[in-house]
């Protein structure tokens, strides 16, 4: 379906929001807005739309559900705590005692990743729900005491109590109205690929398991090269 123009109040010229309804009341002014049979029929279509983002929401929350504010120091106790543990059962564990370099590579170095890794895991996965919340998020309101913004085409929203998200009836765009971390409110909004919250609900899935794909094969390359050099330091001098 098409993008529609937007509605003007007659009385002070402002956009209005489409709503399914033969009346509507501009946010600015009061005056009633007739919605033309063509609008009306476009915003009955959207209503399709609607439903589908409400259905979206829950699987929305949960995966923009950012790791817990404990993680990170635990991480960090883990990258403070787990490399001179690991050395030490090194080196009580081989006879002899393997050197410098070999107790690195076999036990300090794969000590750095559970609780590296972790870190990693924890700030990647929190920017990148802050990235795409900032790119979903309505538009400011165009003027004091009106409702948000459609992020693609400006237009006023028509925002249903509780909501998390909006569809916009003019271009059936869906933007962020709730569940917005501050920096996603104060920081500059780039424009989203993903149109509806069905897409963006998926392209946040995708990205996390790429990021948790990306993060395993880290660990398996890292602690595989650290033992292989361990092994060529330590065990075969």
């Amino acid at each position: 379906m098409t993008a529609l123009a937007q509605l003007r109040c007659p009385g002070c010229g402002a956009a209005v929001p489409l709503v399914r309804a033969a009346q509507t009341a501009c946010p600015y002014c009061g005056a009633s807005v007739t919605t033309p049979p063509q609008w009306l029929e476009a915003a009955e279509a959207r209503g399709a739309e609607a439903r589908v983002r409400r259905e979206v929401e829950p699987r929305w929350r949960e995966l923009t559900r950012r790791p817990p504010a404990w993680l990170r120091p635990v991480a960090m106790g883990l990258v403070v705590l787990l490399p001179p543990a690991a050395t030490a059962a090194v080196v009580y564990a081989l006879t002899p005692p393997p050197g410098t370099a070999a107790s690195f590579s076999l036990a300090a170095l794969p000590g750095l990743l559970p609780g590296a890794l972790l870190w990693l895991w924890a700030a990647a996965v929190g920017a990148t729900v802050v990235e795409l919340q900032r790119t979903l998020a309505a538009a400011p309101p165009a003027r004091a005491g009106a409702p948000p913004s459609c992020r693609e085409c400006g237009a006023p929203l028509a925002v249903e109590p509780g909501a998390l998200a909006a569809t916009c009836a003019y271009c059936g765009t869906d933007s962020l109205v709730a569940d917005l971390p501050a920096e996603a409110e104060s920081r500059a909004r780039h424009r989203a690929a993903e149109r509806t919250l069905a897409e963006a609900a998926e392209a946040l899935a995708r990205r996390r398991r790429l990021l948790a794909l990306g993060l395993l094969g880290l660990f398996v390359g890292v602690g595989g090269l650290s033992v292989a050099l361990g092994v060529a330091l330590g065990l075969t001098v």
